[in-house]
Parts: structure tokens; C-alpha cells; sequence
């Protein structure tokens, strides 16, 4: 707890604790009774965030504020707070970015997707309280590893997969997929984060946004967009990445990193096998029209379930059914049983829900974990950076009353190659570019886009990946597109 600016640990409340226990419980019974704490579910937020956590270090900085981990008083549980400065909130544009992540956090809850707890407002700030994932960004590992086994990329990708299905079939597209924004837990398994740049929509976008490295050809040639298409191809750049240790499309530049993804050719890694390269060929297609969903994504063979292996999970995290143990051991901290309860049947973003939820991971933290094909070694924590039923090949299985997914849509025209330099696939015609835009994003000294390294590709230097506020490298905007989201009382002045 020191080395996160926390202090010494002193354990659980010991009976001389008493006093400052019932304060705790005072003040979280006051945080509550505007009817939660959420931005939007309440008339305001009496209590001070500081009263109720135990605040640490500052670990990561953004244009809009910092990031910091913080322990609740009252379980003594860590959580991760992600702030926002008002006073740097000045233009609409980041005003509703603001009120567009917090609304969408409110709606989501899926157990690949970081969780929000609760939201506290202030004169100066804006505090999101939310899930603590102790092992940092999955850019971070692959750093550390340089390229991961493909048993290990596979399982990440059915998460990651298992996230998006959910998210698109809610007509959500995230749109900043990549590495900085999936974070890791002690048992290895993804939690998609950042989501300023959500957005719920069944239509065609216009305002362009994401990270260069990750950016669909049709955002590259300023046309109108389908957001969930965008967030497929950037998936395939992410497992790209993954199984090669490099981006497919790299440039020196942003202009020359554009034009090679609009050129659509690209090396397969070395050593791939068959099931994975094809599906590469699905995702990486120039043409929108042509490339798979998020559902051809899940049904294809390489995502099928195996043996020890769960179902990709696609479905809304059942209402909270509180457990006995927990609800008690709430009751005996003193809290009265009519406030929990009420709390937890309507899933409040409040204190008294966060106290359940965290005091309920206490339990989980205890468990043996298991140990996936290749574990975080020497990992920081979120502190430090951030925050199917088995089936043949080629069949696909649908859910009792769910329709099947489209048929796939043809290969693309995309190079393979079993070196570094690509050669046409056996059959198949060379691809034709796309004739080039004029050049929409332009080259920036300060940026390093598309450089072979991890590091590079897109992300602007000097950012801290996942522990910073906005996206390295993003293309910001959503005025135009967030008119249409439904309305949120969010006071930010």
C-alpha cells in the first residue's frame, strides 16, 4: 500500500475503531440519500469523496486530469479514481465526451468491461470511481513479452470478442480499441476501458475519432462509417499485434501510415497457424461492406469453444442477487438492512452498492486463480499505467431463439505472406487500393506514428497509455454525433 502513496495497511477495523467506524457509516448513509451518487441518478453529493476513500498517488495524467488508486475506508478494498478537472472542460466537445462515458459506465455491465461504482461531483472536479485491475494494460505485457503464444492470444480474443458482441448488440460502438485501453487482472483476463468515445447509435458517423495505428481505411478517407465495422478492424489490428509483436501497417508519418493502410497489403506473422491467418483476411478488408461483424468474428472456428473452456460471454451480468454472507457482513457494520437492501435491488451507483460489489471481490481475491497460458510477470498495477457450444469447423451454432449470423462475407484481397514480404495469394487478383484522400490527418512532429515498435505506431509521446484520461494519439470530436444520445442532467459547471 506504501509504494501507491497509501500508507501502511492496518488490517480490518479493530473494536477501538468503533468511533471513526460509525462515522464511516454516517457519511455513507448520507452519500446516499439523494438516491445515489451516479451523475444523473441523484440531486447532489454531500459527502466529500476523501471522507469515504482513502486517497493515493497520483499515477497518470491527461488532458482533462489524473488518474489515482484509492482505498475505501469502510472495506479497505482498493478502487482506481479517474478525475476531471472542470477548469480544463471548456469546450463543449469534452463536456460530452465526459457525460458520454459516464452514461454509457452507468448502462454496461458485462464481466470484461471495467465497472463503474460511483460517480462525486465537486465545485472543481468530477471524481469516476471505478474497478481496480491490478496487473496493467495489455500493451504494457506485451512490452514485457514482445509477442504472446497464440493459445494466450486467442483466449483474450474470445474476452475482448465476448465484450464487443455485447456492446454491439446494444447498438454501442467503443471506437479506440487497442492495446492501452485493456487492462489485465490478477488472473490474467481483459477489461475494456475508456470510453469517451462510445457512442450509441444503429446509424452512419461522420466525426472521425480512434488512434492512427487503429484507424478503418473508411475513417482514413473522411467517408461516413458504421462504428461497430470500425471497432472490428481495429480488433484485428490489436491481434496482429498481438501474434506478431508489430503493427501491420506502419509508416514514419501519419500520411505515409495512411497510405499503407489504404493499400490494404500486409505480411502474415511468422509461424501462424491456419485458423487465426483467416481470420485475419476477414477483419483487415479495406471494403466495410466485405469485412466481418462482431458475430462472424464470435462463430468462427477459431473462437469455438474447447474443452475446460466457457462460453464466450455476450449477455447483460444478471441483477445483483445479493449474497447472505455479504449482506450480513454489511448489517454488521451497521448498516441498515432496508437502505442496503434497497441500494441493491435497484443497483444504485452509490456507496452502499460499492460497498457491496467490493466486499464481494474480497471473497473472490481469496480464491485459488487460475493460471493462464502465460501470466503477467513483473507487471505494475492499474495504479502504475492507469487506471459456444463446440462446434466442427466451418459450422455455427446459434442460441435457442437467436437468429444466425450472416453469412460470411467473401475474402479480402489482402497479400499473405510467409516472410516479411508479401506475395499475391495463389489465386487471387493483386488488391486495388482505394484511391487516396486528401490527406485528413496530417503529420505531426510531436507524434510517431506507425514506427515498427509497441511504442510507436500512432500514440503520442510523452502519454501514459492506459492510465492517461484521453487517447494517445485520438482524433478528437463527437459534437455532431452525440446530439441524438438520449438526454443526461449532468451539472459540470
Amino acid at each position: 500500500m506504501e509504494q501507491l502513496g497509501l500508507g501502511p495497511s492496518s488490517g480490518h477495523p479493530r473494536e477501538e475503531d468503533e468511533l471513526v467506524r460509525q462515522h464511516l457509516l454516517a457519511l455513507a448513509l448520507r452519500a446516499c440519500k439523494a438516491g445515489g451518487t451516479g451523475v444523473g441518478e441523484g440531486i447532489g453529493m454531500p459527502v466529500g469523496l476523501s471522507e469515504l476513500y482513502k486517497l493515493g498517488k497520483a499515477i497518470g495524467e491527461g488532458a482533462f486530469g489524473f488518474v489515482r488508486v484509492a482505498q475505501q475506508r469502510l472495506s479497505r478494498e482498493l478502487i482506481a479514481v479517474k478525475t476531471f478537472e472542470k477548469v480544463r472542460l471548456r469546450d463543449a466537445s469534452s463536456r460530452r465526451r465526459l457525460e458520454n462515458e459516464i452514461r454509457v459506465l452507468q448502462r454496461i455491465r458485462h464481466p470484461h468491461i471495467v465497472r463503474l461504482y460511483e460517480v462525486f461531483e465537486s465545485p472543481k472536479r468530477i471524481h469516476l470511481c471505478m474497478e481496480h485491475v491490478s496487473h496493467g494494460t495489455l500493451h504494457r505485457h506485451l512490452t514485457l513479452h514482445k509477442r504472446l503464444p497464440e493459445n494466450e492470444v486467442r483466449r483474450l480474443v474470445r474476452q475482448l470478442v465476448g465484450a464487443l458482441s455485447y456492446l454491439h448488440q446494444r447498438a454501442i460502438a467503443h471506437r479506440d480499441i487497442k492495446l492501452e485501453n485493456v487492462l489485465l487482472d490478477e488472473r490474467c483476463d481483459v477489461r475494456l476501458i475508456d470510453f469517451g468515445f462510445a457512442i450509441l447509435s444503429r446509424g452512419k458517423l461522420r466525426v472521425p475519432c480512434g488512434s492512427p495505428a487503429y484507424t478503418a481505411p473508411e475513417i482514413l478517407l473522411a467517408h461516413e462509417y458504421d462504428g461497430q465495422l470500425a471497432d472490428v478492424w481495429s480488433l484485428g489490428i490489436l491481434i496482429y499485434v498481438m501474434l506478431a509483436g508489430r503493427f501491420p501497417f506502419q509508416g514514419a508519418t501519419r500520411a505515409e501510415l495512411s497510405r499503407n493502410v489504404l493499400r490494404g497489403s500486409f505480411a502474415s506473422p511468422s509461424g501462424l497457424s491456419r485458423e487465426p491467418e483467416a481470420l485475419l483476411r476477414r477483419v483487415l478488408v479495406l471494403d466495410p461492406s466485405q469485412r466481418y461483424s462482431v458475430e462472424h468474428v464470435r462463430v468462427h472456428p477459431w473462437m469455438q469453444k474447447r474443452p475446460a473452456e466457457t462460453d464466450i460471454p455476450v449477455d447483460h451480468t444478471a441483477a445483483l442477487r445479493p449474497e447472505s454472507h455479504v449482506r450480513d457482513q454489511m448489517l454488521r457494520m451497521g448498516l441498515p438492512s432496508d437502505t442496503v437492501d434497497a441500494s441493491l435491488a435497484a443497483e444504485r451507483h452509490d456507496h452502499i452498492t460499492t460497498t457491496y460489489l467490493l466486499l464481494s471481490r474480497q471473497g473472490i481475491s481469496r480464491q485459488p486463480t487460475q493460471t493462464p497460458t502465460q501470466t503477467p510477470t513483473q507487471q505494475p498495477t492499474q495504479t502504475q499505467t492507469q487506471t459456444q457450444h463446440q462446434t466442427q469447423p466451418g459450422q455455427h451454432q446459434t442460441q435457442p431463439g437467436q437468429q444466425p449470423p450472416p453469412s460470411p462475407p467473401p475474402h479480402s484481397h489482402s497479400r499473405r505472406s510467409s516472410g516479411d514480404t508479401p506475395v499475391a495469394e495463389p489465386g487471387q487478383p493483386p488488391p486495388a487500393p482505394l484511391p487516396l484522400p486528401a490527406p485528413s490527418i496530417a503529420s505531426d512532429a510531436s507524434t510517431h506514428p506507425g514506427g515498427g515498435s509497441l511504442t510507436a505506431a500512432g500514440s503520442t509521446r510523452g502519454s501514459n497509455g492506459g492510465g492517461s484520461i484521453t487517447a494517445p494519439g485520438s482524433l478528437e470530436g463527437l459534437s455532431d454525433e452525440l446530439r441524438g444520445a438520449p438526454p443526461a442532467a449532468v451539472p459540470l459547471i
